[in-house]
């Protein structure tokens, strides 16, 4: 992640944890170039990580998406900052939104999963996570691992649940993933961190965990693969 990413140094300072630190550099961005889109979109992506001043927020969400109103980043910002106003129907309207230009926005898709567990409504949970990892699953694991928790915790789903633990390990999920897998198959868990007495090759590695900011920005990557 640059500084030349869409919200500067901000989105880079949320990422560390510096919520407050985002907050005042997005701000001076903002007071030195106070027409300048991403900058609003930066500081309003602090402000709903810091979850304050939402009102502020929205003001500049709305100037943004009337400028570019097919951006997945504001929409699922946008998104988010309704679940800090506890209003679950315009955030899901708002990641919806996002999710019909970028399908495989995990920062979009990820809380609309949560949302439909929270409704009752696992089964399209379940449909809308099998068809993420079905597109997108050498590139992201946590769909993998997602999927793998919400199946049924029965002998039926066992294996397969299996095959996703190792899947979101292999592809960038981290400890979780390895700590379902461990509850799942020990043996298996084993074998990709194995105790060191036990190997001098050392385990399978891991790729590299997946985060939504610290990627190529994902919103980007997730929209040039939707195409126009």
């Amino acid at each position: 992640f640059t500084a030349s990413s869409k919200g500067g140094n901000s989105y880079a300072m949320i990422s560390l944890g510096d919520i407050d630190g985002a907050v005042r550099e997005a701000r001076a961005g903002l007071k030195a170039r106070p027409a300048d889109l991403d900058t609003k979109l930066g500081l309003a992506r602090s402000l709903v990580a810091q979850g304050s001043n939402l009102d502020e927020a929205a003001r500049l969400l709305r100037e943004f998406l009337e400028q570019r109103p097919e951006d997945v980043e504001a929409l699922t910002t946008m998104g988010d900052l309704e679940v800090a106003r506890r209003d679950l129907e315009r955030a899901d309207e708002a990641y919806e939104r996002a999710l019909g230009i970028a399908p495989d926005l995990w920062s979009a898709l990820s809380p609309r999963i949560a949302h439909l567990i929270e409704a009752g409504k696992r089964d399209e949970a379940i449909r809308r996570l099998e068809a993420f990892v079905a597109r997108d699953a050498p590139y992201d694991g946590r769909g993998a691992l997602e999927l793998a928790r919400r199946l049924p915790a029965d002998e039926s789903s066992r294996e397969r649940r299996i095959r996703l633990a190792k899947q979101a390990i292999r592809f960038g999920a981290g400890k979780e993933a390895v700590n379902l897998l461990s509850e799942l198959d020990p043996a298996a868990a084993a074998r990709f961190f194995p105790p060191a007495s036990e190997s001098q090759t050392g385990p399978e590695k891991p790729a590299p965990a997946a985060t939504d900011r610290g990627r190529k920005s994902e919103a980007e990557a997730a929209s040039a693969k939707a195409g126009p």
